[in-house]
């Protein structure tokens, strides 16, 4: 579309510039004075001349008005910030037209048509037409992610895409029609200023308007940093106590804290949060004096030493066992029966089952999330990082290293291959020591987890070993694009569903049907497993932990979903699967609040690893001392029977406010822990 209308603007421009239109008397004089010596050439004059009269009064017309291309195009940026702003304004807790949100969205807007006031010609109408393109599909795009995912995308999100775009599907697409409309009528708009350019000033008058753009240029940034820096002297002049941690947090806290995307971008407005998320994510705005952030942490982990890991009754109840540990790709509680997951459930059934698990997403790239939570206990900074940060920095306490500095083989097996979320990497660096992708396996079909069981062989080789395999016929969108999934298991999935009461042909049945099937792929490599585990003898030394990565999120009405699991809000849907399965144990049901933060503390109690469980804010599940709620993202938490957020409508006790401040504090001191790369730090102070 950009070329498009560049093109036009081009041929327009082009057009109107190799005809002569003077109007002059003398030339109409002596075009009346010709002797016409036919009606074809009469009639051929006379459309000539109706041609060139209406060009010129449209060349008169667009020099006339090329006066104002630049203020279309400031109004046109404009547009496209206030209108996403006004669309989402219920989220925000700052006003539409408070002064900080509209200070950033009209001195960017001022700042983008200085820019494009400064460049000539061709580059300029490009340049117009690409950064509205731009700028749209940016509030679109936050739109969609929005609907999916509860939040706005940031930068950190990029990092997941190649994963995510693979798993694209129309039906995932819900935009505000306002939002829409008002993107073309902005794109309408830069595509007037941008045909009116070509006819604006030349020479002197061309020279005011760089100077004109040139002051408009240093006011706008100006005026953007005094606002940025305020917001962020504010931020740090807040004192850290209970009182900023309820829902009535100024926006300079919010501001500088930049975890809260939904509050961030009310109070920044589109183009300020994007400038603003792009520093955040590549790590521009974390270059601090290390020493001091070590310094900080050193006294902090030095406080908890002593306070964690305290031995209990599952201490060392797994010691020198074998463990596959296996993360299901979107399976969800209400799955698990006998009708629909027969195996998994008859898992469930002799296992130690963690009925309040819950898996908090604090990164919108859900999997990777997970999976990096669980094997690192660390949590995924919501404000985004460079990928570096996972590629390179130190996980000596990963459970992969943990294992490994036992004597343990440790491998990690998937569908995917190693460039999705670049697991490859990733993988090795938090220990492992292979990553084993479907053509590794033996897998004709990397979609169906029942040939993840082709693997078998490599996932129980050099004993002891730790194996993590991660599922995928979970996967969305539940619809026919899936088939390859859901078709052997189709016609199963809806009878099954019309024992629970779901029928009918609606598009929440079809998606419910289909989930059933895809969640039966994943079963049958639960059940093929099982029994090559009871076949081999491995089962009486082989530990097996279960757990989802989110949950169902793929059914794309999140109403039907939030009645289906009969809960009220985003963060309550995440309760999902957990379960701990030897042969020795005696099955039983927990039902204290955990979460992914504490798989790997529980891990390292039951398996003895050397690790100081001080140093991860995670709780060992079968601690006395435990924290007793669960982390969400923005700050939220929830304890079994308060759910607290920045929605929170209860009086705001002063208990519930300690509590949200002590959340802030561990959720920033695991953040603060991974972006340091304080491992590293720690392993080097301890070798002097």
């Amino acid at each position: 579309m950009i070329y498009f209308v560049i093109e036009i603007c081009v041929i327009i421009d082009a057009a109107l510039s190799s005809v002569s239109f003077s109007s002059s008397p003398v030339k109409l004089r002596e075009v009346s004075r010709l002797h016409i010596k036919s009606g074809d050439e009469k009639t051929i004059m006379s459309e000539t001349l109706t041609k060139k009269s209406g060009l010129s009064k449209v060349r008169l017309m667009r020099r006339r008005l090329a006066p104002i291309y630049l203020s279309l195009c400031f109004l046109s940026f404009f547009i496209v910030d206030f209108s996403l702003r006004f669309i989402y304004k219920h989220l925000f807790t700052v006003g539409l037209f408070s002064i900080t949100p509209m200070l950033f969205s009209i001195f960017w807007s001022l700042l983008l048509t200085g820019i494009i006031g400064m460049l000539p010609g061709l580059a300029k109408r490009i340049t117009m037409m690409l950064l509205i393109t731009v700028f749209g599909i940016f509030s679109v795009g936050h739109a969609v992610i929005f609907n999916i995912f509860g939040n706005f995308f940031s930068f950190a999100d990029f990092a997941y895409l190649g994963d995510g775009a693979r798993f694209f599907s129309f039906s995932y697409l819900k935009v505000r029609k306002l939002l829409v409309c008002s993107v073309l009528i902005a794109f309408f708009l830069m595509g007037i200023a941008a045909w009116l350019s070509s006819a604006a000033n030349h020479g002197a008058a061309r020279k005011k308007e760089l100077i004109s753009c040139a002051a408009l240029i240093v006011l706008s940034v100006c005026a953007i940093l005094l606002v940025h820096t305020k917001l962020m002297k504010d931020s740090n002049k807040q004192q850290m106590s209970w009182r900023t941690a309820i829902m009535e947090q100024p926006e300079s806290v919010i501001y500088g804290d930049f975890s809260n995307v939904n509050q961030c971008m009310g109070i920044a407005g589109l183009y300020q949060y994007t400038a603003r998320s792009l520093a955040v994510s590549t790590g521009l705005e974390r270059w601090i004096e290390t020493s001091s952030v070590y310094e900080k942490l050193d006294g902090i982990y030095g406080e908890r030493v002593g306070k964690y890991g305290a031995e209990n009754e599952m201490t060392g109840v797994f010691e020198g066992k074998n463990l596959i540990m296996i993360m299901m790709e979107s399976i969800d509680t209400w799955m698990v029966n006998k009708d629909y997951m027969p195996e998994l459930y008859a898992v469930q059934q002799k296992s130690i089952n963690f009925t309040r698990h819950y898996t908090p997403l604090f990164i919108n790239a859900g999997t990777f999330n997970t999976e990096f939570t669980a094997l690192t206990g660390l949590l995924a900074p919501t404000y985004g990082v460079r990928k570096g940060a996972y590629t390179s920095n130190d996980y000596s306490w990963s459970l992969p290293s943990l294992f490994r500095e036992r004597g343990y083989s440790a491998n990690s097996f998937h569908s995917a291959e190693p460039v999705i979320y670049d697991r490859g990497n990733i993988h090795r660096n938090i220990g492992f020591e292979n990553y084993y992708c479907w053509y590794n396996l033996g897998m004709e079909n990397y979609m169906k987890d029942s040939q993840l069981i082709n693997g078998f062989d490599k996932m129980v080789a050099n004993e002891p070993f730790f194996s993590f395999v991660i599922t995928y016929s979970g996967h969305g969108p539940y619809t026919d694009e899936m088939a390859a999934i859901s078709g052997p298991h189709y016609e199963k999935a809806v009878e099954k569903a019309r024992l629970y009461g779901v029928t009918g042909d609606d598009k929440n049945a079809l998606e419910y049907y289909h989930s059933i099937a895809h969640a039966m792929e994943t079963d049958a490599f639960i059940g093929a497993l099982m029994d090559r585990l009871e076949e081999t003898g491995l089962i009486e030394d082989t530990v097996v932990i279960i757990f989802s990565d989110h949950y169902s999120k793929y059914l794309t009405d999140t109403d039907f979903l939030l009645r289906l699991k009969g809960v009220s809000n985003l963060d309550m849907l995440c309760n999902t699967p957990f379960m701990i399965f030897s042969s020795d144990i005696e099955p039983r049901e927990v039902d204290s609040l955990t979460s992914t933060i504490d798989i790997l503390p529980t891990i390292v109690n039951m398996f003895r690893l050397n690790a100081d469980l001080a140093y991860f804010v995670g709780d060992d599940a079968f601690s006395d001392n435990r924290h007793g709620y669960v982390m969400f993202r923005n700050y939220a938490w929830y304890d079994g029977e308060t759910y607290y957020s920045s929605d929170f409508k209860g009086e705001v006790t002063e208990e519930i406010a300690a509590r949200t401040q002590e959340v802030i504090e561990r959720v920033n001191l695991s953040w603060d822990t991974m972006t340091s790369d304080y491992f590293r730090h720690l392993l080097n102070k301890n070798r002097k």
